[in-house]
């Protein structure tokens, strides 16, 4: 009766093991199938970032030309409020304070120009909207509205004239929106430094033409205090508007 004992109990064992190995398939199959829909739905979507590095508007990915992209949102989030601020954000993007404004200059891949005079054309172009600022101190500006900027490394003289020869800082200002929007921000920073930035825009023909205003008040005393005649060095105090109207007369224009 033994070995007769012995078979039934090995078959028995055999058609459990059986049982519990298909229902472990069939957990795991299970399991693998859900985290795949899951991985699936959750999988990170890359947005798709449009430059103008070549003068028009195209995909980064086919662009034959080394450009940094910085998000205009980003840079509000960062608090980063003029192009000395930016170059945190961007490598082989260096700026180089002096004096005074006509003394600043970027640097691109460490080439730049270095010049006290007002009148030299710098090798780094900045460019807002297609328009050069031909002057260092121009590139000293507070950032209003912008939309993204982009770094182009290298010559860019084919497209953006002689004074590229190191590279180009491309800024695109936001256009304006046929909704009516407006915003006010206040922001205060230790040294008693504040800065006020308001603006509105919206649509004023509709669907022919639309447009923004938006207006920054920026205040610092200093961090050097003058014994000789009371006052503090180092501060600045700047105002400045920025407006754009987006025109179009018809479709087929």
């Amino acid at each position: 009766g033994r070995p007769q004992f012995t078979g039934r109990r090995s078959a028995l064992a055999l058609g459990i093991a059986s049982v519990i190995g298909a229902l472990a398939c069939s957990v795991q199959a299970a399991e693998t199938t859900g985290s795949d829909t899951q991985s699936a739905d959750s999988a990170p979507t890359l947005k798709a970032v449009t430059v103008t590095a070549t003068r028009r508007e195209e995909s980064l990915q086919k662009v034959p030309v080394a450009v940094s992209v910085v998000d205009g949102e980003q840079l509000e989030r960062d608090n980063r409020n003029n192009i000395s601020s930016i170059v945190q954000q961007v490598p082989t993007l260096n700026f180089r304070t002096g004096a005074s404004n006509k003394d600043t200059s970027l640097f691109v891949r460490g080439v730049g120009t270095i010049s006290t005079s007002p009148g030299v054309e710098p090798s780094v172009s900045t460019v807002i909207d297609g328009v050069v600022l031909g002057r260092p101190g121009q590139a000293t500006l507070d950032l209003l509205d912008v939309e993204r900027i982009e770094v182009l490394r290298g010559p860019q003289g084919t497209l953006f004239g002689k004074n590229a020869s190191a590279g180009v800082l491309n800024i695109t200002t936001r256009t304006p929106t046929e909704e009516t929007h407006g915003f006010v921000e206040q922001s205060y920073y230790s040294g008693n430094e504040s800065r006020t930035r308001f603006g509105i825009g919206g649509s004023l023909v509709p669907n022919t033409l639309k447009g923004s205003i938006t207006t920054l008040f920026g205040s610092y005393d200093g961090n050097v205090d003058n014994k000789a005649n009371g006052q503090e060095v180092n501060g600045y105090n700047r105002k400045g508007v920025r407006g754009k109207l987006v025109f179009t007369p018809n479709d087929d224009l």
